[in-house]
């Protein structure tokens, strides 16, 4: 099977970083549009046989996320992650582990 690129398969075609190239060419926005035909409850459960898991430590199902959502309720729905592991990964990404971090003695 031949080795085919998927992020960079346009890279070389003139105008491959316009919106309109993206439209038309590289079929942009196509799981939205397909997303936005179905019902609820029917995207819910293809997310939930996707596999797709969140980004978090615990690695929690998108699906069952959604699921958990009030869909009768007027308010707006956003979802949203805590600031602590935000700054945890972000200072993770500046500083190395000390050897205190990693339970390491000093020589």
């Amino acid at each position: 099977m031949a080795f085919e690129p998927v992020l960079t398969s346009f890279v070389r075609e003139p105008d491959a970083h316009t919106l309109d190239f993206y439209l038309q060419r590289a079929r942009g926005y196509e799981g939205l549009r397909k997303a936005l035909t179905q019902q609820p409850n029917d995207l819910i459960e293809m997310v939930k046989a996707s596999g797709l898991r969140g980004r978090g430590g615990a690695g929690f199902p998108t699906g069952m996320k959604w699921q958990f959502v009030d869909r009768k309720s007027e308010k707006p729905r956003s979802s949203s992650r805590s600031k602590a592991s935000a700054r945890s990964r972000a200072s993770s990404r500046r500083f190395p582990p000390s050897r205190a971090s990693t339970g390491a003695r000093p020589p």
